[in-house]
């Protein structure tokens, strides 16, 4: 696993050197018009790391962002011919049943997607209670572009959700975790002391587009104080402490952004991407960007009141 973990990370940095954060997707890198790597199948997106390696490789590869399993491939290959052998027996003509799985040679192109399972251990503190641990895990994922699947057509790319709506889904977060927002002054922020959220006027933006986008930036930011999920966001700036909390935002906004349907085409930070690569390129950077990846999936659970308990194997 911790070799898995580590090929990751390589790719990750791969990407950031190159100028590149493979979690920023504009609308027109997205062939089927999907943002976030999702579940071909039950069309359930995938979470935390997944966003940033399927979203890598996706890039990298020129796909689309719609993903599965071998097996998942197989039956809804099966499911398809299944359809139009049933649509050529009504029309009362002959049908000859074709593979639409996994292409020849696609195995050995797969792409590891992550997931949590949870097991249950005695809590050495009180060994009369039970405390779920969660165990990272990881199967064998394929784009669609790897099977005979038909894909979308460009028509058939869904519609931009307008701006107003998705301002609207964050005007009613904002208004259902009861966050005191401000708006003045010439930057954005997140005061840790005082608990709140500040940023420019509205006018003050230069497109609606990136007013939205910061401030669901500085939302995973407010995710973090001790009477939410507690992360460490004590580090004094430019230390390496500020530093994974600043990805843990943009990671965090970046996964808000395209699950809402918002394009996202620039870092609120790009200062930090140095020390980002410094720090994933040392021993223990795998678990670095991990971590940072998995509080971040936990921030948008938490402004989205979401919550999977797990990947699943499809």
């Amino acid at each position: 696993m911790q070799k898995i973990q580590k090929e990751v990370t390589q790719n990750i940095v791969k990407a950031l050197e190159s100028g590149v954060a493979s979690w920023i997707k504009p609308w027109d890198s997205c062939a089927d018009g999907v943002l976030v790597p999702s579940n071909h199948s039950t069309l359930k997106p995938y979470r935390g790391i997944n966003v940033l390696n399927l979203g890598w490789k996706a890039m990298s590869e020129g796909w689309p962002n719609t993903w599965g399993t071998a097996t998942m491939w197989k039956k809804l290959s099966d499911k398809l011919n299944d359809k139009l052998e049933k649509k050529a027996k009504k029309n009362g003509e002959k049908y000859e049943r074709k593979w639409y799985g996994l292409k020849k040679g696609s195995k050995d192109n797969s792409t590891p997607i992550f997931f949590y399972k949870f097991i249950e251990v005695k809590d050495k503190k009180n060994l009369d209670e039970t405390k779920r641990i969660p165990i990272l895990r990881c199967f064998t994922g394929f784009n669609i572009s790897q099977t005979h699947m038909p894909v979308p057509k460009e028509d058939e790319k869904k519609d931009k959700r307008p701006i107003t709506e998705i301002e609207k889904e964050i005007d009613e977060i904002i208004k259902t975790h009861k966050v005191e927002f401000r708006e003045s002054g010439n930057r954005a922020f997140f005061n840790y002391n005082s608990d709140f959220v500040c940023v420019p006027k509205r006018s003050q933006f230069k497109t609606i587009e990136d007013r939205a986008s910061t401030i669901l930036h500085e939302l995973t930011h407010w995710t973090g104080h001790p009477s939410r999920l507690n992360r460490d966001m004590k580090g004094s700036f430019g230390s390496e402490d500020y530093a994974k909390e600043e990805l843990v935002a943009e990671l965090g906004s970046a996964i808000l952004c395209q699950t809402m349907g918002l394009p996202l085409e620039s870092l609120q930070h790009t200062e930090y991407i140095g020390s980002w690569i410094k720090r994933l390129k040392e021993d223990d950077g795998h678990r670095y960007l991990f971590s940072a990846s998995a509080k971040a999936q936990s921030a948008v659970d938490f402004l989205l009141k979401t919550e999977f308990k797990t990947e699943g194997d499809e």
